[in-house]
């Protein structure tokens, strides 16, 4: 099971990866980003900026503590709290949620502000009844 799951986020962190480029000098906000791994792989990538949020203090904790293993602390902030009353009201290149929805009982809102922050977000929505997941990306204007 866990080498399926891991196939899987490593999938859809290549797709979103793919639906972002190019990173180099990007502003990327990513919502639910529990451990920090997305946001690191963006850094890595190139982007100039990356702050991750997530409600679990202690994936705040991990995503500090990957950042500074692989050497991107420098352009990765994390928050503690919810999106999106506690992120500061600024433009982002891009935004990403990824499996965040999984946990939403209405979606709406969020997307629609992230529409307003973004000028491009890549998300994922879970499909009823099975394990797999639905990607949307959407660019505002």
């Amino acid at each position: 099971m866990d080498r399926v799951w891991r196939g899987v986020v490593r999938r859809r962190l290549e797709l979103t990866v793919q639906l972002l480029e190019p990173l180099a000098g990007k502003k990327i906000l990513d919502v639910g980003c529990g451990s920090g791994r997305f946001c690191v792989a963006f850094a890595q990538r190139g982007a100039a900026r990356v702050l991750g949020i997530d409600f679990a203090p202690r994936m705040i904790e991990l995503a500090n503590q990957l950042a500074r293993q692989h050497g991107v602390a420098d352009r990765c902030a994390f928050l503690t709290g919810a999106f999106p009353q506690d992120v500061p009201d600024e433009r982002f290149d891009a935004g990403t949620a990824l499996g965040f929805f999984d946990y939403v009982a209405d979606p709406v809102p969020i997307v629609r502000r992230l529409r307003e922050m973004t000028s491009l977000s890549v998300l994922s929505f879970p499909k009823a009844w099975s394990g797999e997941s639905r990607f949307a990306a959407f660019a505002s204007g």
